[in-house]
């Protein structure tokens, strides 16, 4: 293995940790409760972090055996792991989240260590976290024009037309990364289930992006209607929703964790049944 850059000492200060799935920061907020943040930069929300070794034995440089006790530099506190287990979030992967807190006071259990985590692990995820950008900003420009635009379908016609690119190359990547097969198709691809993207896509949240941005265009715009009277969003769409769809139903092949998510929006499948959507395809899979 290659290694690059200089080694990481004890002594050192003010380091900053990066969870790589959301890009976000381990800090502590102005409640003094610990949080995750993009805006590392800010000072109140104090991001620096020093390792400190659970051992006075260790050597002078870190390694991925070290055993080690992680301290807020500005609060001078301990990172601790809590008993308390938290409500659980909504397509939240984890099965139960235990709470954290900072200590003054060293705990034996609350040691750490370092992982070194696989190169294709982190392409893999850094693959699955940009093709999420494109249906996050689709979604977020079809919530705002929700709320300002009311149901001109001439805007959701533009709005669609301004992401179809995008966000049909994002849904395609997904189709085709979560499944192995020779067919090239996304719309008719079949395959065997890659269950790792699979768990990496819907880390990043893709199964509530995806029926987001569909619940808005059917649930809010009547994209049913629009498809039905307007040949020119028909043209625009069609694809688009047959792809998510698709999508939809192939990160939950053969995966019971990721069908019990998408069985809470079942009402949008089964509406668009006997359509062009296909969604028939997605409830075989779902049950």
């Amino acid at each position: 293995m290659e290694w690059e850059g200089d080694s990481v000492p004890w002594a050192k200060k003010g380091y900053r940790i990066k969870h790589l799935a959301s890009s976000r920061y381990l800090g502590i907020g102005s409640d003094g409760g610990v949080q995750m943040t993009t805006d590392y930069v800010n000072p109140a929300l104090r991001t620096l972090w020093s390792f400190q070794p659970f051992s006075r034995t260790e050597n002078s440089a870190i390694t991925f055996e070290s055993l080690l006790y992680l301290k807020n530099d500005a609060l001078k506190q301990f990172l601790s792991h809590s008993n308390e287990v938290l409500e659980q979030e909504a397509g939240n992967d984890i099965d139960a989240r235990y709470g954290t807190l900072l200590l003054t006071e060293l705990e034996t259990s609350d040691a750490m260590d370092l992982d070194l985590v696989p190169a294709d692990e982190v392409r893999g995820l850094i693959f699955a976290r940009n093709n999420i950008i494109a249906l996050n900003a689709f979604l977020a420009d079809l919530e705002l024009l929700a709320e300002t635009a009311g149901s001109d379908s001439s805007l959701v016609s533009h709005l669609v037309a301004d992401h179809k690119a995008a966000v049909e190359a994002s849904l395609t990547s997904v189709i085709m990364a979560c499944t192995k097969d020779e067919n090239e198709d996304p719309l008719t691809r079949e395959g065997v289930a890659d269950s790792n993207r699979q768990r990496l896509f819907c880390e990043q949240g893709l199964i509530r992006v995806v029926n987001g941005f569909l619940t808005v265009l059917f649930e809010r715009f009547d994209a049913q209607r629009m498809m039905d009277q307007d040949r020119v969003f028909s043209a625009r769409f069609t694809r688009l929703g047959q792809l998510a769809f698709r999508c939809l139903k192939q990160v939950i092949k053969n995966n019971p964790k990721n069908k019990d998510r998408i069985a809470e929006n079942i009402d949008l499948l089964l509406g668009r049944l006997g359509t062009s959507m296909k969604t028939a395809n997605v409830l075989a899979e779902l049950y």
